[in-house]
């Protein structure tokens, strides 16, 4: 190994570390792209995600190359970038000048010169995500070796980049569920399978103890029928459950659990309402008439 694929190979080992130490997508993308030219020794880097509905490339990052680049879409197998995504094959295009796919127009707007474009389309599973690209090699121009070095690099940015938007979509979706919890006068917990709590509203809490971690410490001390285990485990779309604490206070809770689909998980929704006044009556109903017989 020469020093040079040996000084490559650790920097890819630290911008792994890098990557996966960050969920905040912007953040990420910006982060992506510095470390990008680092990696083939380019003047700079620019990044174009995929968006599934329309099938286009847009410019979500790039660095130097002004704001015109925020207004380009091309659609897969237009330009150079747009070429690389359909057909999921690096290429190295040392002279952009005397490719015909190549378009001058950013580079007017933005002042920028673009000599030469290492382009890597951004793959996950088989699943494209956009192209990354390295612009103007410093020193020299692109080679094989840069080639397999930035392929190497987009693999990882793939990964980290598809965490940050799951972890983007589940942020997302906590926060409409919270919203919708809020509103909600009955008790309501989503947990995931192993009973810790990912959410829950006011009442819940009322109910349950402000400080709700946990549905095996919250339901503490109570009888729930069927058993915690048993609805966190259950395979049934929904069913009924009561939750009963005699003492020191009576209290009884009854409601439905539900599966709940969250982006790549699957989660267990509580609803319940405090039914100990209902079932208090009941049974002074169920007394008045064993006596009168």
């Amino acid at each position: 190994m020469t020093t040079r694929d040996s000084q490559r190979l650790e920097l890819l080992l630290e911008m792994g570390r890098l990557l996966s130490s960050k969920l905040e997508l912007a953040d990420l993308l910006t982060t992506v792209l510095r470390l990008a030219s680092r990696v083939v020794d380019a003047e700079t880097a620019s990044l174009l995600l995929l968006d599934e509905k329309t099938q286009e490339l847009y410019f979500d990052v790039a660095l130097g190359l002004g704001e015109e680049a925020a207004n380009i879409r091309l659609k897969l197998g237009q330009g150079i970038a747009g070429t690389v995504a359909q057909a999921r094959k690096a290429e190295i295009i040392n002279e952009v000048g005397k490719d015909p796919r190549w378009s001058p127009k950013m580079d007017e707007k933005s002042g920028f010169s673009t000599q030469s474009i290492l382009a890597v389309p951004l793959l996950l599973k088989g699943r494209l995500l956009g192209v990354v690209e390295a612009i103007n090699k410093q020193g020299g121009v692109f080679d094989e070796s840069d080639r397999e070095a930035f392929e190497a690099f987009a693999s990882q940015a793939a990964v980290a980049i598809d965490n940050a938007k799951l972890f983007a979509s589940l942020r997302d979706e906590k926060f409409k569920l919270s919203t919708v919890f809020s509103q909600m006068h009955d008790g309501a917990v989503l947990a995931d399978p192993s009973g810790r709590v990912l959410l829950a509203n006011d009442a819940a809490r009322r109910l349950l103890g402000a400080e709700l971690t946990g549905l095996t410490e919250g339901l503490k001390g109570m009888a729930v029928t069927p058993p915690l285990t048993e609805l966190l485990a259950s395979e049934k779309p929904s069913q009924d459950f009561t939750a009963v604490r005699p003492e020191p206070v009576m209290l009884m809770l009854a409601g439905r659990v539900t599966r709940a689909p969250l982006a790549e998980r699957e989660g267990r929704l509580f609803v319940f309402s405090d039914d100990t006044e209902a079932s208090r009556q009941e049974r002074s109903v169920f007394e008045a008439s064993s006596m009168v017989a």
